[in-house]
């Protein structure tokens, strides 16, 4: 049996089922430029929305899961031409290297629950709520002032 699910009933169908814990969920859909088909936009902030300035700056980008799924047809109530979305990862910063999703095909009522399951499985994990926890390196370079008392003229 054809899939019937355009790309605006998927985004719909995810929000109803993810659970999101104290997070909150972003979700677009928009149409390629070659207008042949529809991709879904879901991006999940494991923080609540008052936190950092309205759930905004580097403590949302350091709890952030940002997931697309394109496929759909090229108008927003239109089913996958070929019965089947693809889905993948943009950006996973929440989830450590070991967990985080691979991209996958399926029918999109398949990937409703494929894509919940990964957002209520993220939103269980405790949010990294200081800046400097993105595990990246200090910049180690001196400071302005430092460096002004080391030139020679």
């Amino acid at each position: 049996m054809a899939s019937t699910m355009g790309s605006d009933e998927f985004v719909e169908a995810v929000r109803a089922k993810a659970d999101l814990g104290q997070g909150y969920l972003r979700t677009s859909t928009y149409n390629n430029f070659n207008k042949k088909h529809d991709s879904a936009h879901i991006t999940f902030v494991n923080v609540p929305s008052d936190v950092g300035s309205g759930g905004g700056g580097a403590v949302a980008a350091n709890n952030r899961l940002l997931m697309f799924v394109d496929g759909f047809g090229a108008g927003k109530d239109e089913p996958p031409p070929t019965g089947k979305v693809k889905f993948r990862v943009g950006a996973a910063e929440l989830l450590s290297r070991d967990k985080r999703p691979r991209g996958k095909t399926a029918t999109p009522e398949r990937m409703v629950d494929y894509v919940a399951g990964i957002i209520s499985e993220a939103s269980k994990q405790a949010p990294k709520l200081n800046p400097e926890s993105s595990g990246r390196r200090p910049n180690p370079a001196p400071a302005t002032s430092d460096l002004v008392r080391k030139l020679k003229f």
